[in-house]
């Protein structure tokens, strides 16, 4: 009953209700230009001409390009943590970087958070991209954990089209840094809470102060989470 109810929901238009039609999504592999399906589909009303997708793509991509199942077995380089030459199916690149599945999946950290006192497992991007500073990384993990879990608004404005219209000058990007910026504040608060109280875990994964600094580093602070910041770290 649930997956019936599913399937019957995302062929509705998501702002009138009327049926919408279903097209998969083409995309052509940046190195033979082999059309496939992407694993995404299209979406379309032909009573309000709303269009929106859906799904999740199962395709590979590299340096944000789709790539076909048989360009995927040629060589994207040297990881820079086993050393070890890979595929491109078998590979992550950020920024010039190139990490292999295994070392990109194989460290998972355990994260803390000061707001919902629960601790929950971290893996993947963040972990690659901040392998080198801890207290940075578990702080752009409780953003991320925040955007989604304590900030309902953010999820469902990126799900749902007709809600994102009702939010004031709604854009992805902009919308996206405040919800972040609000995350490292109440954080930031929590933190100092229970430094206050003395009830900062002494096992935390990241001392207070260290976490503090982590929020510092990360990039498109505003000025209240600037002044925030230093305002605690000088006390």
């Amino acid at each position: 009953m649930a997956n019936r109810f599913l399937i019957q929901a995302i062929n509705e238009c998501r702002s009138c209700g009327m049926r919408a039609q279903k097209e998969a999504v083409k995309v052509s592999c940046q190195f033979c230009n082999i059309k496939f399906s992407s694993g995404k589909s299209q979406y379309s009303c032909d009573f309000c001409e709303r269009d929106w997708l859906g799904g999740k793509s199962n395709s590979l991509t590299w340096k944000g390009n789709a790539v076909c199942e048989k360009c995927g077995t040629e060589e994207a380089g040297s990881c820079v943590i086993c050393d070890k030459i890979v595929c491109l199916s078998n590979a992550h690149n950020f920024e010039s970087e190139t990490v292999c599945s295994d070392c990109f999946n194989k460290k998972q950290e355990i994260v803390w958070c000061p707001k919902c006192e629960r601790s929950f497992p971290n893996k993947g991007f963040l972990n690659f991209i901040f392998r080198n500073d801890s207290a940075v990384l578990h702080a752009a993990a409780l953003v991320t954990h925040y955007r989604h879990t304590h900030v309902k608004s953010y999820d469902r404005a990126c799900r749902n089209p007709s809600y994102a219209a009702k939010i004031p000058h709604y854009n992805y990007v902009d919308y996206k840094a405040k919800v972040n910026n609000c995350a490292k504040r109440q954080i930031i608060r929590a933190i100092v809470k229970h430094v206050e109280k003395n009830s900062y875990p002494e096992t935390a994964p990241i001392s207070a102060r260290g976490l503090i600094l982590g929020f510092g580093v990360l990039k498109e602070n505003d000025d209240a989470t600037k002044r925030l910041i230093e305002k605690h770290l000088a006390n």
